[in-house]
């Protein structure tokens, strides 16, 4: 297996104007100082997973990490930027959609490898997922209350262990309606 040195959402945004977080942050009222923070994490590793993944994939993530997302989004300027600095250089392209309206049209098993690419990708990149970080992730949400997995299992499967899970039979948990599905450059 690759070794990759971890990083951290403070990697990601040092690579970023100081203004365009400023600015995504007060956009976020809705949220408490300390969610905003985490959030804005969040939602940076969601896109730098995205650039590295680089093709059209579903990587499902909280209603509250899209608004995020929306706000980055909105500052029209300065986005472009953001994708630049990522790793697959494209601009990520949005486009919502819901965990079970996904697992409606997806055969388990290629719903089983895209969500495990991407949650390998998620602790490659940035370690173990934390219980606020993993809040914020679908997936993670979905094998806790759903599957029964506890955080120290969803991170043994993360990081490349077996977890026994049935994934096609289970009912999606209320807060997995919102996701986001991304695709890179024009396509």
């Amino acid at each position: 297996m690759q070794q990759t040195t971890k990083m951290s959402a403070n990697d990601i945004r040092g690579l970023m104007s100081p203004e365009y977080i400023d600015i995504v942050f007060d956009f976020l009222t809705d949220y408490t100082e300390m969610l905003r923070h985490e959030l804005i994490d969040e939602c940076l590793k969601f896109l730098w997973i995205c650039s590295t993944i680089n093709k059209k994939a579903f990587v499902p993530v909280s209603q509250d990490v899209d608004n995020v997302w929306h706000a980055f989004i909105l500052q029209t300027r300065l986005y472009p930027g953001l994708c630049s600095i990522l790793p697959g250089k494209d601009f990520i392209h949005h486009q919502s959609g819901s965990f079970h309206d996904y697992m409606s049209a997806t055969s388990g098993q290629l719903m089983a490898e895209e969500l495990v690419l991407w949650l390998t990708e998620y602790h490659r990149m940035f370690g173990d997922f934390t219980a606020e970080a993993a809040q914020h992730w679908v997936i993670v949400n979905f094998l806790m209350q759903a599957e029964g997995l506890s955080l120290a299992q969803v991170n043994t499967l993360a990081a490349g262990g077996e977890v026994s899970i049935s994934l096609p039979d289970t009912e999606v948990p209320a807060n997995a309606k919102q996701v986001s599905v991304f695709s890179h450059g024009d396509s």
